[in-house]
C-alpha cells in the first residue's frame, strides 16, 4: 500500500512541477516578447518614422487626408505613417491574444500609445475607408485598453 502511495506522491508531483514550470516559461515569454516590442518603439528605425509620422500628421494641410491620399502622394510619410499604424496593429495582436504582459507594456509604453491613440492617429478621417476596418478596430481596442486603468484591469482578470 505504502508503495501505491509513494507512487501517486512522485506522480503528482511530476505534474505539479511540470505545470509550475510551464507557467514560468509562459510568464518570462511574455516578458521577453513585450520587451521585444519596447525596444522596436525605441529603436532609430521607428524613432525616425515616428518623427516624419508626427510631423506629417500634425501638419495643417494635411490633418484631413485618408490613408488613401496620403497613399497617393507617396513618400516618407505614407511609409512612415502605415508604420506607426500596424506597430500599434501588432501590439494590439498581441495584447489579444496575451503574448505580452500588460502591467509592464503600460508601464513601458502606455504612455506612448496613450498619446499616439488621442493627439496623432485620429482614424475618423485618416482610416476612413472600409478597406481599412480591420487595422481601425483593431487600433481602437488598443486605444479602449489604455485609456482606462479599469477596462485594463476587468480584461486582464477575465483573461485570468
Amino acid at each position: 500500500m505504502s508503495i501505491i502511495i509513494g507512487l501517486i506522491g512522485v506522480i503528482v508531483g511530476a505534474v505539479l512541477a511540470s505545470w509550475l514550470a510551464r507557467g514560468r516559461a509562459v510568464k518570462e515569454a511574455r516578458v521577453r516578447h513585450t520587451l521585444n516590442l519596447v525596444e522596436e518603439f525605441h529603436s532609430r528605425e521607428m524613432l525616425i518614422a515616428r518623427n516624419v509620422a508626427k510631423a506629417a500628421l500634425m501638419s495643417e494641410k494635411s490633418q484631413s487626408l485618408t490613408i488613401e491620399d496620403r497613399q497617393a502622394l507617396g513618400g516618407e510619410d505614407w511609409i512612415a505613417i502605415t508604420m506607426m499604424l500596424h506597430y500599434f496593429d501588432k501590439v494590439e495582436v498581441m495584447l489579444e491574444t496575451r503574448w505580452v504582459e500588460y502591467k509592464l507594456l503600460d508601464r513601458l509604453l502606455g504612455r506612448y500609445i496613450r498619446i499616439w491613440g488621442t493627439k496623432y492617429l485620429d482614424l475618423n478621417h485618416l482610416l476612413d475607408h472600409p478597406d481599412w476596418h480591420d487595422l481601425r478596430a483593431s487600433i481602437e481596442q488598443l486605444n479602449r485598453r489604455f485609456e482606462s486603468s479599469d477596462y485594463a484591469i476587468s480584461t486582464q482578470t477575465m483573461a485570468g
